[in-house]
């Protein structure tokens, strides 16, 4: 029995990380494509050569 909860709250445990990871993933990509569209968008306004 006590094998079992602590495997349970182990797996708790996995999924919580697991469940965060997925976040901060989520957040980044979104940050890189705001930033890339961003850097696409003032060089199409502004016409330079970077």
């Amino acid at each position: 029995m006590l094998v079992a909860c602590m495997v349970n709250l182990h797996n708790v445990g996995t999924f919580n990380t697991d469940k965060r990871l997925k976040v901060v993933e989520k957040t980044i990509a979104t940050l890189v494509g705001t930033s890339i569209d961003s850097f696409l968008l003032l060089k199409m306004l502004y016409g330079t050569h970077i």
